[in-house]
C-alpha cells in the first residue's frame, strides 16, 4: 500500500511534513532507536565550534538530522538537496543552506535542506552519520517523488565545503550503507547528479595531482560540476582538472576555476548566497550558465 508521505512519516515515529505559515518546517528522517551511538566532542572541537554554539545561520550540536522542504512555486521536476559545510563542526546553514534552497526556488528546482548530524569531527568516520542522512534523505524524496512534483530520475546533491565532502561520499563511494534500509524509505541509488564546491578530502596529502590511496571515481559516477578558486590552498584546482575520469560518456564533469573567492564567497552574505546570480570571475560564478549538457538537462 502507498501512503501519503505524512501519513508515511506518521507511521515511522517522524514528524509530519509541513510548510507553515512561517515557512517551510523540518522534519526528522530517523527515529531514535535508527539513530547510533555518538562521542562527546573533544575540548578542541568544543573551542573550534564556538562558545556561542549553535546560532542562527551557525547550527550545531545536531543528533536528529531533519530535512525542509522548499518547493519551487513553478516546478520544473528538479529537485536539489543541499548540503551546507562547517567543516563537521558545525552547519553554515544561511549562506550555504536557505539562501541556495531560495535560490534554487526561483530557478523552478524543488530544495531539500538537509540538516545532518554533527558535531562528528571526533568519531572515527567524520563523514558516516552525515552520509546516512544523506542517504536517508535522497530516499525519501524519491518515495515521494509525485508528491513533491519531482522527477525521481532528477535529485541530486550540492554541498558546500565538508557539505562537499559529504555529497561527494555519498556520490561516488560503492561500500555497503551502515545503517538498516528500510524499502518504504531508503533507496539504493545515489544522486543522480552532483555539484560540488569547494570541497575535499579525496586527495593525496602529499601529491594534491593524485586521489588518496583507496579512493577512485567509480564509473556510473553521476555527472559532476566542481567549483574551485585558485586560492583555496585546501581544495586546490588539481583535483577535477588533473584526476578526474575524462570518458565524458560515463562521467559527464564541468570544471569552473575562478582567480579567488572559495569558501568565503558564500559566506559573504546571508542574503546574498554565493551562487545566487550572475557575477564576476573574481568575485562568484554563474552556475547554471556554465552546466555540462547532462547536467543541465537534470537541473534545469
Amino acid at each position: 500500500m502507498r501512503y501519503p508521505l505524512r501519513n508515511l512519516l506518521q507511521l515511522l515515529g517522524f514528524a509530519t511534513l509541513a510548510v507553515a505559515a512561517d515557512g517551510p518546517q523540518p522534519t526528522k528522517i530517523f527515529t531514535s532507536a535508527e539513530l547510533g551511538p555518538r562521542v562527546t566532542p573533544t575540548e578542541a572541537t568544543v573551542k573550534r565550534i564556538g562558545s556561542k554554539g549553535s546560532s542562527p545561520g551557525h547550527e550545531t550540536y545536531i543528533n536528529e538530522p531533519t530535512v525542509t522542504i522548499y518547493p519551487a512555486e513553478k516546478p520544473n521536476g528538479a529537485c536539489v538537496i543541499v548540503c551546507p559545510g562547517g567543516g563537521y563542526w558545525f552547519l553554515s546553514t544561511n549562506n550555504e543552506g536557505t539562501g541556495v534552497c531560495e535560490w534554487l526556488n526561483k530557478l523552478g528546482v524543488t530544495a531539500v535542506l538537509l540538516r545532518y548530524r554533527t558535531p562528528t569531527s571526533d568519531e572515527a568516520i567524520p563523514y558516516n552519520y552525515p552520509v546516512q542522512d544523506l542517504q536517508r534523505a535522497l530516499g525519501l524524496v524519491r518515495h515521494r517523488a509525485d508528491e513533491l512534483k519531482v522527477d525521481p530520475k532528477r535529485i541530486g546533491v550540492i554541498g558546500f565545503s565538508a557539505g562537499a565532502n559529504l555529497v561527494g561520499h555519498a556520490s561516488w563511494d560503492r561500500s555497503a550503507r551502515t545503517f538498516t534500509q528500510k524499502p518504504e524509505v531508503d533507496d539504493a541509488r545515489g544522486p543522480d547528479f552532483t555539484i560540488f564546491v569547494y570541497g575535499g578530502g579525496f586527495l593525496d596529502k602529499d601529491d594534491k595531482t593524485k586521489f588518496r590511496e583507496g579512493f577512485s571515481v567509480p564509473k556510473d559516477a553521476p555527472p559532476c560540476f566542481f567549483v574551485v578558486a585558485h586560492n583555496d590552498g585546501n581544495n586546490p584546482v588539481e583535483r577535477p582538472n588533473s584526476t578526474w575520469p575524462t570518458n565524458a560518456k560515463t562521467c559527464p564533469l564541468k570544471f569552473t576555476s575562478m582567480p579567488r573567492a572559495a569558501t568565503a564567497s558564500a559566506r559573504a552574505s546571508p542574503t546574498t548566497p554565493s551562487m545566487a546570480g550572475p557575477r564576476t570571475p573574481a568575485t562568484g560564478w554563474t552556475l547554471w550558465a556554465s552546466l555540462s549538457p547532462p547536467l543541465s538537462k537534470l537541473f534545469l
